[in-house]
């Protein structure tokens, strides 16, 4: 796999990434089973954010053909 997110790209997703892991602990304990899903999803989106900050590959990026590495 080629890298195609770039430093500034890697450092956003990671901070959005830490946001969405950290919603279930700022909203506090779920009641609804809609609510159970919408901390899932979070995880599950925050999660895959920061896997392609540390990775440096974006598969949505690869499909689309964008890069935001610079070019050396």
């Amino acid at each position: 796999m080629r890298k195609n997110v770039g430093d500034f790209d890697r450092m956003a997703r990671v901070l959005i990434g830490l946001f969405f892991l950290s919603m279930p602990v700022i909203v506090g304990a779920p009641e609804t089973p809609a609510q159970y899903g919408a901390i899932a999803a979070g995880l599950l989106f925050g999660g895959s954010l920061i896997w392609s900050a540390i990775k440096g590959f974006c598969f949505v990026y690869s499909w689309l053909g964008i890069s935001s590495c610079r070019v050396s």
